[in-house]
């Protein structure tokens, strides 16, 4: 069964969620998360919550290009835009952008616990 987790990004203005149906563990997405949010201190990407959706989806893209599924499937890339929360995530991962925190949930945002976080 696939690890499901949710990426928010937030700024002072917006919060921007995407799904990604597996390999959400810590161990696979939050590694590739710590390595994300190191663009913003070295200069790389704004701090707004749109323009870093972009590098995101971009990153998600190169993701399935290197596994050899881009172009295979209907999906552009490892991190889809969504509405919200999914019910079915076991992990959230949280971007904040005002605070420069990286935060890595353990279940959902209201009764998970935070099991890593990292700031930037």
């Amino acid at each position: 069964m696939s690890t499901r987790s949710t990426v928010i990004i937030k700024d002072t203005y917006e919060t921007l969620y995407f799904y990604r149906h597996s390999d959400g563990y810590p161990e696979h997405t939050g590694e590739d998360l710590e390595e994300f949010v190191k663009g913003y201190t070295r200069g790389e990407m704004r701090r707004s919550a749109q323009q870093s959706a972009g590098w995101l989806i971009i990153r998600g893209c190169e993701e399935y290009k290197k596994d050899g599924i881009a172009g295979q499937s209907w999906k552009v890339g490892a991190y889809e835009p969504t509405s919200a929360i999914s019910a079915d995530c076991e992990f959230v991962y949280l971007i904040d952008l005002v605070e420069g925190r990286l935060k890595i949930i353990a279940g959902n945002m209201i009764s998970g616990r935070v099991v890593n976080e990292l700031k930037f």
